[in-house]
């Protein structure tokens, strides 16, 4: 069961920093980074003399504003002892913040890994599926990390086997957290300065709450009032409203070869910029700078909004322009990189911020401008495009993927796009993303291209996935290597044969149970309690199921599950992941439901049916 510190000891303890790891422990363990003391109390004193005793700036833990905190504290007063990490010797203090709980500590800044990666992969910094520190350690370095098992670490403390191994487990967990927070600390210590809050505070911030921290900031140097926040009526009122987004072009579908990419570089940032898009700036009357939805923006004065973009581009620009001269080793080029992602981050973040709701300075005038005129500037590459004799196969928000005939070469491309940005107002910039060997498009169901959902290869065989169930949480590993695999025989080698063959061999392996339980587990997340859903799907089924089993599934978890043969539906069959045993799932399911609608579309864009596939057969048509 989930750890309660009522009854539960904290067996180990571990710190990693600019000192050798240690973990403590009350029982005798072979590893000399362990430091064994007497009791629990000792282990815990121990750990704050350390803390205290290292002086420390910034204290990180993974989840520990959940989980680490609230566990030792509690501990700590069974113990009849106090947890005074504070630099006055206070203990952790727990606090609200939005949905989640937050731990301070007094005189030290508490980083939470966990929320700050949470934040970064909202922010697109980071791209990961699964939040539990295993998962992110492969996906962000490569490099798997043994998961050692509650029941496992149970049993060696209660045996005394293989205590070493869950020793190691400890001080992998520790070191794992420290080399995240050296990596992206540069980040958050650059947004801190950025918009005049802790470190602790933008580790659990949102994208709008960063933009109205400068802005405020920005509005007290100016000598500006700050607007009220909205009312609660006001936020019903203001989310009843919608606009029309980007643009986004139906593609041609196919297997389509020597594709030049273009896209806007930060495009609605540059729009508010060019057209000083700011809801002060919004005037009644017909003027030049007209968005084609008809909201007109004086041009005289500069908005409060689009100056402080201005003025965050220019910032930008500046250290890009210093980095191309920097050497990668120099300790000042992290510093600088930091700084120029944390502008761009908060640059992006502008344009949803005037749309938010809840925002101070929340304008639906002045966001649906921004995506009017990006929708024609879109349009209009696309226009120009096939003027100069390109054929557009694809065209989505800010990029247009023009296809190169043989009568074109790679110079032609950049002098169009040269020939653009001279037509362009302010500071808005086409630039040319990369060259691709080959890219394949999809039809939906009803005959129609799929936007949003295609495959490119560039000349270095690097893939572009986009939109594929590959890049998805809610597909098993098994449907999202067989559909990768296929892509990478379609685009690297032009091979529709093989790709058929890659699908018809997974078939086979799941049909004869050889597929591994770790490539059919399915991840979902956990939306709210599961009191509250009325439709049980498998996931709400599957997490009951290990509820019951005395495992603490609430809102806001990731869960794996697999679907197996015991039961009639699908959700009878769900169960978490780590109550299945290998072999035990259902072949038909991962089949049909799993690894055929994950290759189809691709696979029938190549001649090849559901039938071809599943039973062997040869393709009836080229394309």
């Amino acid at each position: 069961k989930f750890s309660d510190p009522k009854k539960d000891q904290s067996i180990m303890l571990a710190l990693a920093g600019e000192r050798d790891t240690v973990v403590w422990s009350f029982k005798k363990i072979n590893e000399k980074f362990v430091e064994q003391v007497k009791t629990e109390k000792e282990e815990i004193d121990s750990f704050v003399r350390e803390v205290k005793d290292q002086q420390l700036d910034v204290l990180v833990t993974y989840n520990g504003d959940m989980f680490d905190f609230p566990f030792l504290k509690e501990r700590s007063q069974l113990l009849g002892t106090k947890l005074g990490l504070g630099i006055d010797g206070s203990e952790p203090r727990g606090r609200k913040k939005g949905m989640d709980s937050a731990v301070k500590i007094k005189g030290i800044q508490h980083l939470d890994a966990y929320q700050m990666l949470r934040l970064l992969s909202r922010l697109g910094v980071v791209s990961l599926i699964k939040f539990d520190l295993e998962s992110v350690i492969e996906r962000l370095y490569g490099e798997p990390k043994e998961k050692v098992l509650p029941q496992e670490i149970n049993d060696a403390w209660a045996t005394g086997n293989g205590l070493e191994r869950v020793a190691r487990y400890n001080k992998e967990d520790v070191d794992s957290t420290l080399k995240i927070a050296r990596q992206y600390l540069p980040l958050v210590i650059a947004l801190s300065k950025l918009v005049k809050r802790t470190v602790f505070d933008i580790s659990r911030a949102s994208a709008s709450m960063l933009v109205e921290d400068l802005l405020v900031d920005r509005s007290f140097k100016q000598n500006k009032l700050v607007n009220n926040r909205p009312k609660e009526f006001e936020v019903k009122q203001r989310m009843a409203q919608s606009y029309a987004g980007g643009y986004v072009k139906e593609p041609l579908p196919g297997l389509h070869e020597d594709i030049a990419v273009l896209d806007f570089s930060s495009l609605h940032p540059t729009i508010m910029i060019s057209h000083n898009i700011s809801p002060e700036t919004l005037v009644k009357e017909k003027t030049d700078n007209c968005s084609p939805n008809g909201h007109s923006f004086s041009l005289e004065k500069e908005g409060f909004i689009s100056g402080a973009l201005k003025e965050l581009y220019e910032s930008r620009m500046k250290i890009k322009k210093q980095l191309k001269a920097m050497d990668k080793k120099d300790p000042l080029y992290t510093q600088f990189y930091a700084e120029q992602q944390a502008l761009k981050i908060i640059m992006n973040s502008f344009y949803g911020y005037l749309g938010y709701p809840r925002s101070r300075g929340y304008s639906i005038e002045c966001a649906s401008s921004v995506t009017a005129w990006s929708r024609e500037y879109v349009q209009q590459v696309a226009e120009k495009g096939e003027a100069e004799g390109f054929t557009v196969v694809y065209g989505d928000t800010d990029s247009c993927f023009l296809k190169m005939p043989t009568t074109k070469t790679k110079e032609d491309v950049l002098a169009f796009v040269k020939k653009v940005n001279s037509e362009l107002p302010g500071v808005m910039e086409l630039e040319l993303e990369g060259f691709f060997k080959r890219g394949i498009f999809v039809t939906k169901e009803s005959g129609e291209g799929a936007k949003k959902k295609y495959a490119l290869i560039d000349e270095k065989k690097n893939l572009k996935i986009v939109g594929f169930e590959y890049v998805r949480r809610d597909w098993s590993g098994v449907a999202k290597d067989t559909q990768k695999a296929v892509i990478q025989a379609i685009l690297e080698e032009g091979n529709p044969e093989k790709a058929a063959k890659i699908v018809q061999e997974t078939i086979k392996q799941l049909k004869e149970g050889k597929m591994p339980k770790e490539k059919l587990v399915i991840l979902t997340k956990i939306q709210r309690s599961l009191a509250n859903y009325d439709s049980i799907g498998p996931h709400v089924a599957a997490a009951q199921k290990a509820v019951k089993r005395g495992k603490k599934v609430g809102a806001g978890s990731v869960i794996g599950y697999v679907v197996t043969r015991a039961g009639k539906s699908i959700s009878d069959k769900a169960e978490l992941e780590e109550f299945v045993e290998q072999g035990n799932y259902d072949s038909g399911y991962y089949i049909n439901n799993q690894v055929l609608p994950a290759v189809i579309r691709i696979m029938r864009e190549l001649g090849y049916s559901k039938e071809d596939l599943e039973h062997g057969g040869k393709q009836q048509t080229l394309f």
